[in-house]
């Protein structure tokens, strides 16, 4: 396939001119699409057309009055008659069969569902809300319009009928009532004026041609603007009348437009102009191809970039929140150059990304962020608190777009600016990556692992540590060149070095033969011997074994050895506060040297935002200049309107979840940035579009790669993967995901707390697939929800289809009304598996829906892409996930072996059916290779901390265990009781000696450890005998532990032993709960 028609397929996906868009065609089917005179009446119409700002209560209290006059109607046209002309029934032509054929059947059934309907109105409208607040989720954009005046054209082969103009609104509920609100400014539908510009339609209609005028005078304007050229005649009055409706077949060989009246209440996500638009312009100037370029093929340029800053004890960083050794590398990175943050489930992608966004501000450069997932924006700027004031948000986060709380905003950080003390002293000291002491120090280790007499120089360190600085050269020489054949006085309390010369010849029987060679030996050392030794009071008949077999050379060893002490690494975080302040103050001094134009446009600036009513799109296009010079950061979704600013204007460009954006809607932002970071995982799921088809080809690079992110790791420079997972408190809920989808490089271990709790629950229930639903397992759901929500903060609700989920809906909005308000505070969350990505919880609670008879390779989980959708679903937990299924992975056939992902989730059936240690353990091969156990089995520093600690513990409850796993890191010792471990011990071998990147991995497993609440004692030659105390009271402290642990136990079984129940009691509402 040639450029052009790869161009071509480009913008046809920008396009989205599909059936499936309701943008473009609009079907209505009184569940996520109403005729608003049908439906509310004429009044509720005037509304809506006549007054900007409407509230309207959503009554439909005609019901009433249809159903008495259809109960006094005993004749079949005359009733008919009624139907065709009531204003909020629509008549379809198989029921107007009906009444003739049947009339006393079908007048009674129209009586039945007329009552039904007034009955589940107000669930009707909980049902929309929640799927507007789904798509909002997902999307970041607010789906809830109305539309207004329908366009009706047939483009190539595709039937267009949708509204040409839109109001944002949303559902308000006050007490027992529903209301629709709506604030905002109107809004042309940019998906259709852009495919019918592209079609050669004389079209020039932009949004800033309606903002802030009332319906009327848009109308009026629409008369005068198209009336002429395109035959726009369309009145108020018709405006105010039923929809039209076309099915898409009805609309053939109609080549010119034609305009209708009528108002439409749906879910819309008209936007996207911009985007295609700047498309256009990167395709017309050919750098399409340049915008994600790597500047050379071989990765380790990359790495040395970093390297060169990280083991740099002059490079620093600022930091508002801890970080590990790969997020450090992933914020470099993203400050010098392309990088991919590969960043699966609870790895810390936003705090990595909030970190560069602080160095971005201060180092005064601009950023644009950009995701399409609300949650992920959401995130971010939550994380940046207070310097969230620096970020212009762009994105209609209130669903109904107010302009009064996007200037709100701006004022608040004018307020501020303004008021800095600019002559105030800002201190904000840089953090470093590791000092230079910290260099030195695996210098030295580099030469002190290389000496063959360690273990001898070890055993100096450990017994004269502590008086080292008095030793001197001359005394070593003395201690290792004295004559062992010389006898010693196991006291040294002489007054003088007579005194002790004389002791030594007569301890020798010496002390008369003056030319006995020892005789002499005694009276050339004893007083240089006294001198030296007086002031320790030893037994040199103990000391001078520990210097046997040592030379002369051994002192500077030793020396270096003992005066090699382990530096203390930098944990610290900045000063928010002063960060703040520093930003500020270089806002400051950028606006003192504003040219005479800026301070202008500054002054008119203040103004439009203090007087709040120039619409935003007009505002940021005309301010564009001072608000990139204000706002270090701008944050935006992939369709916001950036026209103002054009090729590399901004410094960096991040997108987050960029695994979720398709290729073709990323790129258009990051040709606005220099530097370019995307964040994301290609293990989760690809990107969906709510509404439409894609082309694809696999015979082209644009169209055939799933995202962003699948993109971008054939051409960025660099791909850092976050490698430990926090959101877990169990090992158990992502050993899973390690193994199968990240290559057992992913770290996860239980948290200390919770090492005997039970993180995985699985039910089987033998519920029934039919109709792409499980009843039995929705319901045991429910009676889960009301079992847990008291106890957790925050749960998802995870149903494995979208069929599922709305049964699951639909009872609770009929029958539970805790529940629902559950999901009002979002406590509760009920998601499907298609559309969960971005969302997490304390508690998920799974209904897998399937069946043995269920063709699970025609299901969402089956299908390409479900394996990542999975490793989604099962990852959003934090403390527990609760399964409920039908079907064993015995039971799930594959016909393919290619079919990875239908492999995948058998995989996860059968890992569900081990046992709770299996599945903390399932990281086997991670768990061998981590292990230190080789090396450490020869190392006498190693085996002398064993035998110590077992010394310590002798005669108690408690247990050493070596090499024991919490999930898929080991660690060296552990102590504590049979079930649980108390005390962590990591023994140093230095095996970094030398290495910084191995140096500041090791602290980096150490961290995280302790970051799980654990005890962690980290072991070395040096700290050893000065732990010693420390490591005592612990061992004091876990034996009353376990103790308590025993004793607890020992009761439990007694009471088992003792009451053993006649019928097992299988109710999940009699087991007990572990807060």
């Amino acid at each position: 396939m040639n450029k052009k028609q790869e161009y071509k397929n480009i913008l046809s996906n920008l396009l989205d001119i599909k059936q499936f868009d309701s943008s473009i065609f609009t079907n209505i089917d009184n569940t996520s699409y109403f005729d608003f005179l049908t439906t509310f009446g004429k009044k509720a119409v005037e509304k809506i057309v006549y007054d900007p700002n409407f509230e309207i209560e959503l009554v439909q209290n005609w019901h009433d009055d249809l159903k008495n006059k259809v109960k006094r109607i005993n004749d079949p046209f005359v009733l008919i008659n009624l139907l065709r002309n009531y204003e909020h029934y629509e008549l379809s032509e198989n029921r107007e069969k009906l009444i003739k054929n049947n009339f006393e059947f079908a007048k009674n059934k129209i009586i039945d569902e007329i009552e039904s309907e007034f009955q589940r109105q107000n669930n009707k409208w909980k049902k929309f809300k929640v799927k507007a607040e789904d798509i909002f989720q997902q999307s970041s954009t607010w789906p809830m319009h109305i539309g207004y005046i329908f366009v009706k054209v047939l483009i190539e082969t595709k039937s267009v009928y949708a509204p040409l103009i839109f109001k944002e609104v949303s559902l308000v509920k006050k007490g027992s009532k529903v209301f629709l609100k709506s604030e905002g400014d109107f809004k042309l539908n940019e998906k259709l004026i852009f495919i019918l510009q592209q079609s050669n339609f004389d079209i020039d209609l932009t949004n800033e041609k309606i903002e802030g005028k009332k319906f009327p005078d848009i109308l009026e304007f629409l008369n005068v603007e198209l009336g002429s050229f395109l035959n726009f005649h369309v009145s108020l009055e018709q405006v105010i009348q039923k929809i039209n409706r076309f099915k898409s077949e009805d609309i053939k060989n109609q080549k010119l437009l034609e305009f209708y009246g009528g108002c439409v209440l749906g879910l819309f996500q008209p936007a996207g102009g911009y985007v295609r638009n700047r498309m256009l312009e990167i395709l017309n100037k050919a750098e399409l191809e340049s915008i994600l370029i790597s500047n050379t093929f071989n990765i380790n340029v990359y790495k040395n970039n970093i390297n060169k800053v990280i083991f740099n004890p002059k490079k620093s960083i600022f930091k508002i929140s801890h970080t590990n050794y790969s997020q450090d590398r992933a914020i470099v990175s993203s400050l010098i150059q392309n990088t991919i943050i590969w960043g699966p489930p609870g790895t810390g992608k936003s705090q990595t990304i909030v970190n560069v966004l602080v160095n971005a501000m201060l180092f005064g450069r601009s950023t644009v962020v950009c995701s399409e997932k609300k949650a992920a924006i959401d995130v971010i700027i939550e994380r940046l608190g207070e310097l969230k004031l620096f970020t212009l948000n762009l994105i209609n986060n209130s669903r109904v777009a107010s302009k009064v709380s996007f200037y709100e905003q701006i004022e608040k950080y004018l307020k501020y600016v303004r008021q800095f003390d600019i002559n105030k002293e800002v201190k904000l000291r840089p953090l470093h990556f590791l000092n230079q002491s910290e260099v030195d120090y695996l210098d030295n280790l580099a030469q002190i692992k290389s000496w063959e007499n360690l273990d001898r120089l070890q055993n100096i360190f450990d017994n004269f540590a502590p008086v080292w600085h008095l030793i001197t050269k001359e005394m070593w020489e003395k201690l290792v060149t004295f004559d062992r054949e010389i006898k010693l006085p196991n006291e040294f309390n002489f007054e003088t070095a007579n005194e002790f010369q004389n002791a030594l010849l007569s301890l020798n029987h010496v002390k008369w033969k003056t030319f006995d060679k020892k005789n002499r030996y005694i009276k050339k050392e004893a007083k240089a011997m006294f001198e030296m030794f007086k002031q320790f009071n030893w037994n040199l008949n103990d000391v001078l074994p520990y210097f046997d077999g040592l030379s002369l050379d051994d002192y500077e060893k030793c020396d270096l050895l003992i005066n090699n002490k382990t530096p203390e690494h930098n944990k610290r975080l900045n000063d928010i506060k002063l960060i703040k302040a520093m930003i500020a103050l270089q806002i400051n001094e950028k606006i003192q040297n504003f040219s005479y134009e800026e301070n202008a446009l500054l002054t008119e600036f203040s103004v439009v935002v203090q007087s709040k009513k120039m619409p935003v799109y007009n505002f940021v296009k005309k301010f564009a200049a001072i608000i990139k010079k204000m706002f270090p950061v701008i944050v935006v979704n992939p369709d916001i309107d950036l026209t103002p600013w054009n090729k590399e204007e901004f410094d960096y460009a991040i997108i987050d979840e960029s695994s979720q954006l398709f290729l073709e809607k990323g790129l258009p932002l990051l040709y606005l940035a220099k530097i370019k970071i995307l964040a994301g995982d290609d293990q989760q799921m690809k990107p969906t579009n709510w509404f439409s088809i894609r082309i694809s080809d696999d015979n082209t690079v644009y169209s055939s790669v799933p995202s962003l992110l699948d993109y971008a790791k054939g051409t960025v420079g660099h791909n850092i993967l976050l490698d430990k997972n926090y959101r877990s408190n169990y090992a158990a809920l992502m050993t899973f995901s390690s193994k199968e989808f990240y290559n057992e490089s992913l770290d996860v271990i239980d948290n200390f707390s919770n090492v005997s709790k039970t993180p995985i629950e699985v039910y089987d229930i033998d519920g029934k697939w039919e109709d792409n639903k499980n009843t039995k397992e929705a319901e045991f759901a429910i009676d889960l929800l009301l079992k847990y929500l008291p106890i957790y903060e925050k749960i998802i609700l995870l149903c494995f289809n979208s069929k599922q989920q709305d049964l699951i809906q639909t009872i609770v909005l009929e029958k539970y009304s805790q529940i629902e308000e559950a999901m009002n505070t979002r406590q509760l969350i009920i998601r499907n598996i298609e559309n969960i990505q971005g969302d997490e919880a304390d508690l998920v609670i799974a209904t897998v829906c399937y069946d043995a008879t269920t063709g699970i390779h025609g299901t969402y989980v089956g299908r390409p892409g479900g394996r990542n959708a999975l490793n989604v679903a099962i990852s959003r937990a934090k403390d527990k996930i609760i399964v409920i299924k039908s079907i064993k992975s015995n039971q799930v056939t594959i016909f393919n072996n290619d079919n990875l992902d239908l492999q995948t989730f058998r995989n996860w059936l059968a890992f569900l059916e081990l046992s709770d240690e299996d599945r903390k353990t399932y990281v086997e091969r991670r768990l061998e290779s981590s292990s230190s156990l080789s090396h450490l089995e020869n190392d006498t520093f190693y085996k002398k901390v064993i035998f110590e600690l077992e010394q310590m513990i002798k005669s108690s409850n408690l247990v050493l265990k070596k090499n024991k796993n919490i999930g898929t890191i080991r660690v060296d010792l552990t102590i504590g009781s049979e079930q649980s471990d108390q005390i962590c011990f990591l023994v140093d071998t230095y095996e970094y000696a030398g290495n910084i990147d191995a140096y500041l991995k090791y602290l980096d497993t150490i961290e995280f450890i302790r970051a799980k609440k654990y005890n962690v004692f980290h072991l070395t030659r040096q700290n050893w005998v000065n732990l010693k105390p420390v490591i005592h009271e612990a061992i004091r402290r876990a034996r009353v532990e376990v103790d308590k642990e025993l004793c607890e136990q020992e009761k439990l079984n007694l009471l088992e032993q003792t009451s053993k129940p006649d019928v097992e009691l299988t109710s999940i509402w009699e087991e007990e709960i572990e807060n």
